[in-house]
């Protein structure tokens, strides 16, 4: 496979809310993708190249206008073998580059949405980072499911640090680059339970845990997702569906400096969906229950965590037409 890809866009926000000057992004990509077979190996190559440019117009506010142009490159080289009972083992390694953002490169004020001060970098350069994967995989009819472990060394990687400093009545945060490892596992699976009440049963599982440290600081970097285990009870029949989650995040104290560590907390939630004939159009209904233990709970890889908490007890109902 071969392809292109081309995107044109541009940026803009006006008044008290603005809190980077007008941009106009470019981007031309190539890339090539193959895939070969041999002897129960899977073999999958690709490349990819970029050209991206941001321009920042000038302002009164922000200042002279500037342009900065990238040129980046990435690759991946992919691995699977076969094994028995529709079981694959894959290993892949991946080297890429990332430009900054506009964002990044140019924000100097207040961000609404956020509620701090983001101040970008102009000398930014090019974030890279080469990446290592390995998984088990099952695909099945009974049951299917992964293992999976990942390990990401990154250089140059950009992020939003506090600064400790205090601008507008906002906590000020900084667009810097540094040195950063993550690596983590990730576990899914599905059991099919059997037909029971008109409809099929099935078993749902999974859990992630990321471990992301600054090896500049040698300190843990912000905002990192804590370990999550979860399970969901699932029930399938022609007309009707029905579905019980349950969703543990655990406590995440381990936090970068001037970061608050976030409590842990249970979701369980409940979603019934209904299909209603309609002839040319399909309709589908819904009602969900949420946050049905009532948490307390916080997202902590948010900036708002402390002042926006996900929603309380609730019940959320719909309709949503297909035709």
């Amino acid at each position: 496979m071969v392809g292109v890809q081309a995107v044109d866009f541009d940026f803009s926000a006006q008044g008290e809310e603005a809190f980077l000057p007008d941009t106009a992004n470019r981007l031309l990509s190539v890339f090539v993708f193959e895939e070969a077979r041999l002897a129960g190996l899977r073999l999958q190559f690709g490349v990819r190249y970029d050209h991206s440019r941001v321009r920042a117009a000038e302002s009164d506010i922000f200042g002279e206008g500037m342009t900065r142009t990238f040129d980046t490159g990435s690759a991946s080289a992919g691995l699977s073998r076969d094994l028995a009972r529709g079981a694959s083992l894959v290993a892949s390694a991946t080297y890429s580059q990332r430009p900054p953002s506009y964002q990044e490169l140019f924000a100097n004020g207040p961000h609404v949405a956020t509620g701090i001060f983001e101040v970008g970098d102009r000398s930014l350069g090019v974030e890279r980072s080469l990446g290592l994967d390995l998984a088990l995989r099952r695909a099945g009819d009974a049951w299917s499911g992964s293992a999976g472990a990942f390990y990401n060394r990154f250089r140059d990687y950009v992020a939003l640090f506090p600064s400790g400093l205090v601008e507008d009545d906002l906590p000020v945060y900084d667009y810097r680059a540094v040195k950063a490892t993550f690596y983590g596992v990730e576990l899914e699976g599905r059991l099919r339970l059997g037909k029971a009440v008109g409809g099929t049963w099935e078993l749902e599982g999974r859990a992630d845990w990321l471990r992301a440290t600054d090896d500049t600081s040698g300190q843990p970097l912000p905002r990192i997702a804590p370990a999550r285990l979860g399970a969901a009870l699932a029930y399938a029949a022609e007309r009707f569906d029905a579905r019980l989650d349950v969703l543990r995040v655990a406590r995440q104290d381990r936090v970068a400096v001037d970061e608050l560590p976030t409590d842990a907390y249970t979701m369980v939630d409940v979603t019934l969906t209904f299909r209603l004939p309609a002839g040319a159009v399909a309709l589908t209904g819904f009602v969900r229950g949420v946050n049905l233990l009532d948490e307390d709970a916080r997202t902590h890889a948010s900036l708002l965590k402390e002042v926006a908490p996900l929603g309380r007890r609730g019940v959320v109902a719909g309709v949503r037409a297909t035709f």
